[in-house]
């Protein structure tokens, strides 16, 4: 027999149970099945539900600020603007419940499983949700800043308009989740998968995507600037009107990219790869584009003023109407570069491959 507010319940028939609106906090309900309860509004701070099921019961609004649910069955759960403050759900189950509105800050939700569950406008900043799966998942404006989300799983995850300043995502599995208009300033995306994710119009401005995976991304008109992307993978990825000024893209693989009207204005590029990369009319001005592989690009209307593309491969490229002026070209590899009407600096004049050029259509300074 359990005792819950002066009355007395057989453990083996409590599940079902009109609890709501009591004041269990403190209690110890570690165990008890506590399935299909209606527990909205009650008081459940400080209460030890450890390993508890509470399949289908009704918490929305309740108070669970500290309380220890470590490996307890929540699935299918309401959890509508529920406090669960600095609670600790380690390992519980949490399949298909209702979460939205909820407080979560700095709750422990490690290795929790939040697969198909409804987090839109959650607050869990400062969360620890080390290796959580949170696949397919709807966080949509969820406040996920400083959040702990190292090794979790996010594929096909909702995440749009949400807030992932500063956050920790390295290894983080987003592949194909929805990141749109996201906010991801100085958050950590080291090794991270985001491939075919889509990114459109979020702000990664000084975030850290070293060695994270890109692959047909859509980053188109996003902010990525002073990101760290060295040895990143981006092939086939969209970064159209993308803004990418002072970013480190050292190493970075951009085979195919799309990058048409981009800023990489002072961008490192060093060793990048850009092979068929589509860079018309970006802004490359002043950027480091030493031993970069641009062959096959088309850099029609490109401004390239001032950039450094020493030892740079540029095979085969297109250069129509493109800005040079300023350029550093020393050993740059220009054979079957085409630079119709564009601006070149006149010291590397004998650089250009007259086998496709007429000198009279080019514009030296």
């Amino acid at each position: 027999m359990i005792t819950i507010n002066g009355k007395e319940y057989n453990k083996k028939e409590i599940a079902c149970q009109n609890l709501s609106g009591l004041n269990l906090s403190g209690l110890n309900l570690s165990g008890l099945n506590l399935s299909g309860c209606d527990l909205n509004d009650s008081d459940l701070s400080n209460a030890n539900i450890k390993n508890a099921i509470l399949f289908l019961s009704d918490l929305s609004g309740a108070n669970l600020k500290n309380a220890n649910l470590q490996n307890a069955d929540l699935a299918e759960i309401n959890l509508f603007l529920a406090n669960l403050t600095g609670a600790n759900l380690e390992n519980a189950n949490l399949y298909e419940s209702n979460l939205c509105k909820s407080n979560l800050e700095g709750a422990n939700l490690e290795e929790v499983n939040l697969e198909y569950s409804d987090l839109n406008y959650v607050n869990l900043q400062s969360a620890n949700l080390e290796s959580a799966n949170l696949s397919y998942s709807n966080l949509f404006k969820a406040n996920l800043q400083n959040s702990n989300l190292k090794n979790a799983y996010l594929s096909h995850a909702y995440l749009s308009q949400s807030n992932l300043e500063n956050a920790h995502l390295e290894k983080a599995h987003l592949s194909d989740a929805n990141l749109s208009r996201s906010t991801l300033i100085g958050a950590n995306l080291e090794n991270a998968d985001l491939n075919e994710a889509n990114l459109r119009f979020s702000d990664l401005t000084g975030a850290n995507l070293e060695n994270s995976s890109l692959w047909k991304t859509n980053l188109s008109k996003s902010t990525l600037k002073d990101a760290n992307l060295k040895c990143a993978n981006l092939i086939q990825s969209d970064l159209k009107k993308a803004n990418l000024t002072r970013a480190n893209l050292e190493r970075i693989n951009l085979y195919y990219a799309n990058l048409h009207n981009s800023n990489l204005e002072c961008a490192n590029l060093e060793e990048a790869k850009l092979k068929r990369a589509i860079l018309y009319n970006s802004n490359l001005q002043r950027a480091h584009l030493h031993k970069s592989n641009l062959s096959q690009s088309n850099l029609d209307k490109a401004n390239l003023q001032n950039a450094n593309l020493s030892n740079a491969i540029l095979f085969d490229s297109r250069l129509i109407r493109a800005n040079l002026e300023g350029s550093n070209l020393n050993e740059a590899k220009l054979y079957g570069a085409i630079f119709y009407k564009s601006i070149f600096p006149k010291k590397y004049k004998d650089l250009i491959d007259l086998e496709v050029n007429n000198l009279d259509d080019i514009i030296f300074v």
